[in-house]
């Protein structure tokens, strides 16, 4: 007895209302009185009642375009034995032709959807300009190939206002080799071309 009203007076003292450090936390939540067997008790709404609309996605969204998420479903035998599963998009590197650019760029990950919304869009150069898809996460490669073609969009507009001709191959830097128009041609060395000294012996 002597513990419940000593509960009842402790409840009693808490405040009805969320600080501004909480309230900035919580938003919109507040204290609701509850009585239970006599007793003034007091409950927060927190966020978990509100619908999750954010999804959660893995790693190899950021480096590349990868729209399909992980689908989860069953393995059925012939004995409708089920067994869990994992379903992970379809992921392949590819290189890609920008118009801007006058040249493949690349390479990158990207999943048949991502190949499809970039189709829907009319080409690379569309779809990193005016992208209407919000699940695009630009990092890494993408976002290196994004900056370049808005780079390329603004030196056309410029040279086409100055009355140049627009030639994209001049002063081309490719945003993931870093080459230039002039390709540096890296030394290839075969199985077994360079020598090896194992035990003061070469071969």
């Amino acid at each position: 007895m002597l513990s419940s009203l000593r509960l009842g007076r402790t409840l009693s003292s808490l405040p009805t209302s969320l600080p501004s450090s909480l309230s900035s936390l919580f938003g919109s939540s507040s204290f609701t009185n509850v009585t239970i067997g006599g007793v003034n008790t007091t409950s927060i709404r927190t966020m978990a009642n509100q619908p999750r609309t954010m999804k959660i996605l893995s790693g190899r969204h950021s480096r590349g375009i990868i729209h399909s998420l992980r689908a989860t479903g069953n393995n059925v035998s012939h004995s409708k034995r089920k067994t869990r599963r994992t379903f992970l998009p379809n992921v392949f590197k590819r290189s890609l032709y920008s118009e801007l650019c006058d040249r493949k760029l690349g390479p990158l990950h990207i999943s048949a959807s991502g190949l499809r919304d970039i189709d829907k869009c009319g080409g690379l150069d569309n779809y990193c300009i005016y992208n209407p898809y919000k699940r695009t996460i630009w990092e890494g490669n993408i976002k290196k190939i994004r900056d370049k073609i808005l780079q390329m969009k603004k030196k056309k507009a410029w040279k086409e206002s100055q009355g140049v001709e627009w030639d994209p191959k001049v002063d081309f830097e490719d945003p993931i080799t870093k080459a230039g128009t002039q390709e540096v041609k890296k030394k290839k060395f075969r199985f077994g071309q360079k020598k090896r000294a194992v035990g003061g012996i070469s071969f």
